[in-house]
């Protein structure tokens, strides 16, 4: 148990304190706060990451794992574009999301087109998967949006690190549940903050540093590891469960986002037990 969190704590702790160190920065000025939330996020991110594999990876890294580390870099700079000039033209937008969406997709799963797909194979799974991408996307910006009906972000966000995390270890991965853990910790130093400071919230520009971070875990569990195709996709498609409507119940009107919250751990929990249960034995 010892030696497991001589493992899992540096990481963990550096994320933590990077995240709270820039929000407690941003927090003297009012005219960063509406973008302060994805930075911390996002630097907390990689900071955590390269302290659990003790460095800064090269480039290009050799693992693929370690893409997610270069790609949470772009996906922080695109995200603050949109914060700081936001198009207003959604095609645009979703235009480039989608092209990010299919490089970050083809460099994470090199390895596959070399070694295992054939061209029609690769372009199957590769426009599959974004369109996958695309949709959960689209799922945490809605969830971002304020709302008396539905969970705040970063509790999701926690609920969906802490369960990818089991999930990963127990697939095979320890390093992947690792860096599950370091970015569901970002992200509930995040929300400890915004519920003191309510302008530092992931509202602004923090969709494309979750949405890459998360779809990097779960691809690299089930393609580099052995995550249950089941619990992979369940993990993915949870966050839908957080936008069923709960306000229209008279009963659950005061606590309308308990509903939606619930189902998402549901979820989540049912991807973790079919990942337990699909796992070797500890005596094998």
């Amino acid at each position: 148990m010892w030696i497991l969190l001589e493992q899992l704590l540096p990481g963990i702790i550096v994320g933590a304190v990077i995240t709270g160190a820039v929000l407690a920065a941003a927090a003297r000025f009012p005219s960063v706060h509406r973008w302060a939330g994805a930075v911390a996020l996002g630097v907390g991110y990689v900071g955590g990451h390269a302290m659990a594999i003790g460095r800064w990876p090269s480039f290009p890294p050799k693992e693929a794992t370690h893409w997610l580390l270069y790609f949470a870099v772009a996906a922080l700079i695109m995200g603050l574009l949109d914060v700081v000039r936001p198009d207003t033209r959604r095609w645009r937008r979703l235009s480039v999301r989608a092209v990010f969406s299919g490089v970050f997709l083809c460099v994470l799963l090199q390895p596959k087109w070399r070694y295992a797909w054939s061209l029609s194979e690769g372009l199957l799974w590769i426009g599959g998967l974004l369109a996958i991408m695309l949709f959960v996307s689209s799922c945490f910006e809605t969830i971002a949006q304020p709302s008396g009906s539905r969970p705040a972000l970063p509790l999701i966000l926690a609920i969906l690190s802490a369960g990818t995390s089991v999930a990963l270890m127990v697939s095979g991965s320890m390093l992947l549940g690792q860096l599950a853990l370091i970015f569901g910790t970002t992200t509930v130093v995040a929300w400890l903050v915004a519920c003191w400071i309510p302008s530092l919230s992931l509202r602004g520009g923090a969709g494309p540093i979750v949405i890459v971070v998360l779809a990097g875990l779960w691809l690299s569990g089930y393609f580099y590891a052995e995550l249950p195709p089941v619990s992979a996709l369940m993990l993915a498609v949870s966050p839908l469960l957080a936008l069923v409507p709960s306000d229209n119940t008279p009963l659950l009107r005061r606590w309308a986002s308990c509903l939606p919250a619930g189902l998402v751990i549901v979820a989540v929990a049912a991807a973790v037990g079919i990942a337990i249960h699909a796992s070797p034995p500890l005596d094998q």
